[in-house]
């Protein structure tokens, strides 16, 4: 047994003070005078055994209180010889300090991180100044892949401020280790200092060095109170000019308070477009769909805001959407052109149809259509083939409608030179459509549910299509003897979809139908990428941007909208699309613009990632479960003594002060009952 104040025990010497008391028994004794004492004195001796026995029960309790006091004062303890934090010689400490977003939620003393800042600071302050320590937060920057000494470690720790990084547990486990590993301390501790948000803290892939001591000290909300804007979408895949536009949004309230008329506000290019109230009862969420009208084409990014507190990083989400003129679509027809198909794109302000001939095309066009028809084209030349391969690469649609004169075999070449797709000699037998494959692309959005009883399109003769064993393609229409009649598939960048009929009144019923409306409007706008809505920061994933003009330059900047930020993304291509990568350097929410010799030719719009949001908090009990299978684990309790405390009460290993304590108040329970009972 070791005591933590063993000069305590000094103060033993005031046994002598009872002891001093019951030998010399400073009573002064009376004499009385009786006639006869010979019945009196065996009584006096009986009284006298009782007494003195009684007497030193007393001393007893008496010096056993005091000497349990003195003892539980001193503090002693049964040293732990396999769980020891701190050990002799050189300490090696790694600490992680959660500095996310979460953080910002308020506990019993302020917020989160400042509480982890002090739990911080106590950890270094229960070891010894020449040990080293590591701070490690989720910034994950190359100056904390160092050890520091204990005062380089605490001014650090001023300095943490909240990020918007968010790192899994498994990722900073990885960090310590290497530190801690490469170091020369006797004892290496890791401890975590987290509020462990089960959306970023999977512990049950979470693996550390069993030579190293984990320790796990969560910091608690006092009260979790949160609204957030968890997401956007917009319904329509084109935007254009006069049309009007519906942004949905996903508002959650993560608190046991209902709310009240919560103002929405929808921005776009810095012009408040949209506002709208939302109540949200406790732990409810809604959509909330806000329309407005376009007015300009172009780059458009906006905002979508309101106003919470304390957690106000998920308070805002930033979008970039283009705004087209019209889609342009290209048919190349061997003669005439399709009268449906002219007649369908020319009722359309949103398109605009252009009639060429296969015989008179100018190639270097191409490129400005989202659609290419090839309609009813007898012969399809080396030449043609391989332009509309390189169209399609580039992100470009093509439908290939057959001739009824068609020379299948210059038909196969184009169709080899990117599949096994092949067409098949003209059957002239009667087949109907049986299946609609309504889970394609080309349906998105169309159908509310699935339609019973259609009337299906009637093929009176068609050219089967055969696919080999390796091609790739999807069915959108198949006939009733598990033919295709029409198929799509994706080349490069692009989609490629074969008829295996013309749209002709003597092949089928199909350009009569609503159906063939569906299918060719969707056709024109599959291919159409205006990039993504937005992504998320920390993301490394490559984000999609659409560059609105030619560029004229292979380096392009990126800047913040309000022009506080700028650097030189690494860009890479597939197809027509341009994606860049921002390798971590994106730090703050917002919309940003890339630029081609001082030209805006690209925006894209960055958010923080939400995992923070939802108040989905490990419990102290659900943490030492998760950990009960790992020698040397502890969990400081968010509750209780401070973090200090708690490290010198594992390292010491078992306090017996408490039962000194108890064994004091017995004691003198003892000696009552004895004065009190004894007679």
């Amino acid at each position: 047994m070791h005591f933590v104040y063993p000069y305590f025990l000094f103060s033993l010497l005031v046994l002598s003070i009872p002891v001093i008391i019951h030998l010399f028994h400073f009573r002064k004794y009376k004499k009385v005078y009786f006639s006869n004492v010979s019945f009196l004195e065996s009584l006096q001796m009986q009284n006298q055994k009782h007494a003195r026995v009684k007497h030193l029960l007393v001393l007893a309790c008496r010096m056993l209180a005091l000497a349990a006091l003195v003892f539980a004062f001193a503090q002693p303890f049964i040293p732990s010889k396999e769980n020891r934090l701190v050990q002799e010689g050189t300490n090696a400490v790694s600490i992680y300090v959660n500095n996310g977003f979460g953080m910002q939620a308020v506990a019993e003393d302020g917020p989160l991180l400042e509480d982890a800042k002090r739990k911080a600071r106590e950890i270094a302050a229960s070891y010894k100044p020449s040990d080293q320590f590591q701070l490690l937060t989720n910034d994950f920057s190359g100056a904390q892949q160092r050890l520091l000494s204990r005062d380089e470690f605490l001014e650090q720790v001023d300095r943490i401020e909240v990020s918007a990084s968010s790192r899994p547990l498994q990722d900073v486990a990885i960090r310590q280790q290497d530190v801690l590993n490469h170091s020369h301390g006797s004892a290496k501790s890791a401890y975590i200092i987290s509020d462990f948000n089960k959306s970023a803290s999977d512990l049950s892939k979470f693996k550390m060095d069993p030579n190293i001591n984990l320790v796990l000290v969560p910091t608690r909300a006092q009260d979790f109170s949160n609204i957030s804007i968890d997401s956007l979408w917009m319904d329509a895949p084109l935007f254009q000019v006069g049309s009007e536009v519906k942004i949905n949004v996903v508002i959650s309230n993560y608190s046991a308070q209902s709310i009240e008329a919560l103002p929405v506000k929808l921005t776009i290019n810095n012009e408040v477009r949209a506002v709208a109230n939302v109540d949200l009862q406790a732990n409810e969420n809604k959509t909330v769909v806000l329309p407005f009208t376009l007015h300009n084409a172009g780059l458009l990014q906006g905002s979508v805001e309101i106003q919470d507190f304390p957690m106000v990083y998920d308070d805002a989400l930033y979008f970039s959407f283009y705004a087209e003129e019209k889609v342009d679509v290209l048919s190349i027809n061997e003669s005439v052109a399709n009268t449906y198909v002219s007649k369908l794109f020319d009722d359309d302000e949103a398109f605009v149809l252009n009639n060429g001939s296969v015989q008179n095309l100018d190639y270097s066009s191409l490129k400005k259509y989202r659609l290419i028809i090839l309609n009813e084209v007898k012969n399809i030349s080396s030449g043609l083939a391989r332009e509309l391969q390189n169209f399609m690469q580039q992100g470009g649609g093509v439908l290939l409608l057959p001739s009824a004169q068609a020379n299948l075999k210059t038909y196969n070449q184009f169709l080899n030179g990117f599949s096994q797709l092949n067409y098949t000699p003209l059957d002239t037998h009667r087949v109907d459509v049986s299946n609609i494959t309504y889970k394609h692309s080309l349906f998105k959005n169309v159908f509310e549910k699935v339609p019973q009883n259609v009337e299906m399109p009637k093929v009176f003769k068609h050219f089967p299509l055969r696919a080999g064993a390796r091609t790739a393609t999807e069915s959108v229409l198949k006939l009733n003897d598990q033919s295709d009649l029409l198929v799509s598939m994706n080349v490069g960048s692009g989609l490629f979809y074969a008829s295996a009929m013309p749209f002709d009144a003597t092949f089928s019923d199909l350009p009569k139908q609503p159906l063939f409306v569906v299918l060719l409007y969707n056709m024109a706008l599959s291919g159409f990428s205006s990039g993504e809505l937005f992504a998320n920061i920390g993301n490394p994933n490559p984000v999609e941007v659409r560059i609105s003009q030619e560029k004229k330059s292979e380096v392009l900047k990126l800047k913040s909208a309000n022009g506080d930020f700028e650097m030189i993304p690494e860009l890479s291509y597939n197809g027509a699309a341009t994606y860049i990568r921002t390798h971590n350097q994106i730090q703050k929410a917002g919309n940003y613009l890339l630029f081609d010799n001082g030209n805006a030719v690209g925006g894209v719009s960055f958010n923080y990632k939400r995992t923070d949001s939802k108040p989905l908090f490990y419990s102290d009990s659900e943490l030492k479960s998760a950990t009960s299978g790992r020698a040397k684990t502890f969990v400081i309790e968010a509750s209780g003594k401070s973090v200090q405390t708690e490290i010198a009460s594992i390292n010491d290993g078992a306090h017996l002060w408490k039962w000194f304590i108890l064994l004091a108040l017995l004691s003198l329970l003892a000696e009552v009952l004895i004065l009190r009972f004894w007679k």
